[in-house]
């Protein structure tokens, strides 16, 4: 988690070859606040 949204990893080889490096993909608490239960992004 970071103060802006919720980062995901995939390791090499998992969604890309392996020049493309370790991927990565930031989910915003903007897009996930419907989903949420409880107020943590404000």
């Amino acid at each position: 988690m970071t103060k802006d949204g919720i980062v995901v990893y995939y390791g090499l080889y998992e969604i890309a070859p392996y020049a493309a490096g370790i991927r990565e993909f930031l989910i915003p608490f903007s897009t996930l606040r419907p989903y949420m239960k409880t107020k943590l992004a404000q």
